[in-house]
């Protein structure tokens, strides 16, 4: 029987992608969050560094070191936004890729079982023409029941033979 599901592989990827996104950008805020130190330096450059500067032995003068709070900007909601139409395209088309998988799949178990029961019908109908024809092969007046009055009537000479070619072509047609 055809299995009409994604490999677990594939379908576990897809499950966690959003959850790692999210998790991602949760854990690239924290450096945010660091402490920075603001200074200048003897010949009045600007620095800026997360260590505090080191006090050198040969210059004894500690320099204006300042502490600064950094803020967290606020998110990119055009680009969140977009990021999220983004995930959801691409799920809406893998999902939309998906139930078009299942449907050819769908109708090739169809065109199996019909081709199965087609078969079937096949054997059925060279079995009973068999029969039949074996039964009338050698008489010489067939006999038959009118389907809509139920009188008998019987057939000799020509007809019989008709009738005979007739079941003996549809032997053929159905068990070649």
């Amino acid at each position: 029987m055809p299995n009409h599901t994604q490999p677990a592989s594939t379908s576990y990827i897809f499950c966690l992608a959003k959850p790692l996104l999210c998790l991602a950008a949760i854990l690239s805020v924290p450096p945010a969050f660091a402490e920075v130190y603001k200074w200048k330096d003897a010949n009045g450059k600007l620095h800026f560094s997360s260590v505090p500067p080191k006090v050198s032995e040969s210059n004894k003068t500690t320099p204006n070191v300042e502490k600064m709070e950094l803020k967290v900007a606020p998110p990119d909601r055009q680009n969140a936004y977009r990021q999220q139409r983004l995930l959801d395209q691409a799920s809406y088309e893998r999902e939309r890729q998906e139930r078009k998988k299942d449907r050819l799949l769908s109708r090739a178990d169809s065109a199996r079982k019909r081709d199965a029961s087609e078969e079937e019908y096949r054997e059925e109908q060279c079995e009973h023409y068999k029969e039949q024809y074996a039964d009338i092969r050698d008489k010489d007046t067939l006999k038959a029941i009118h389907p809509l009055t139920g009188n008998t009537m019987k057939f000799s000479g020509q007809s019989a033979e008709e009738i005979r070619d007739s079941i003996k072509q549809k032997r053929d047609e159905y068990c070649d």
